[in-house]
């Protein structure tokens, strides 16, 4: 499937194993859209639709770059639950527990990502990437990426 102009049409399951773009449908969706008059207003709020693990925006431009963001979550352990998850991985049964921890852990990762860009005047994020520390009683997740102003490129 090729990727068509802009980031939007990407589909919500494009992921980084397929290709660059991560779409996450929970949070606002304005990316490089205008507010109000069309003589060129302000840029509307940071999307999760201006994230890309490249370096660059298929469909978009760079007018600026205003630095590296990243944002934290951090996943404390449990040891009942822990020894429930080794038990239940020794008898085959899925560690659905595990999984959407460590989702609940991304996607806020990201979203503290997306209000850092933010707030340092970015509408777009690109070379996203994330990262974990495991530390005594706890793992962190960082989401970490380039935070731009992108407009999108004529067609």
């Amino acid at each position: 499937m090729a990727v068509s102009g802009t980031m939007r049409s990407v589909p919500r399951w494009w992921c980084a194993t397929r290709s660059t773009l991560y779409r996450w449908p929970a949070l606002r969706c304005c990316c490089g859209a205008r507010s109000g008059d069309s003589d060129g207003g302000t840029l509307m709020a940071l999307s999760s639709d201006c994230v890309a693990t490249t370096h660059e925006a298929t469909g978009f431009r760079i007018l600026r770059r205003c630095g590296t963001a990243s944002g934290e979550a951090t996943q404390p352990r449990r040891l009942l639950r822990d020894a429930m998850r080794a038990v239940g991985s020794f008898l085959g049964l899925t560690p659905y527990d595990f999984v959407t921890d460590a989702e609940r852990a991304r996607a806020a990762s990201v979203a503290r990502l997306l209000e850092r860009a933010e707030r340092m005047g970015a509408n777009g994020v690109i070379g996203l990437r994330f990262q974990t520390v495991d530390e005594p009683g706890a793992t962190r997740l960082m989401a970490v990426g380039e935070a731009v102003v992108l407009d999108r490129e004529p067609r």
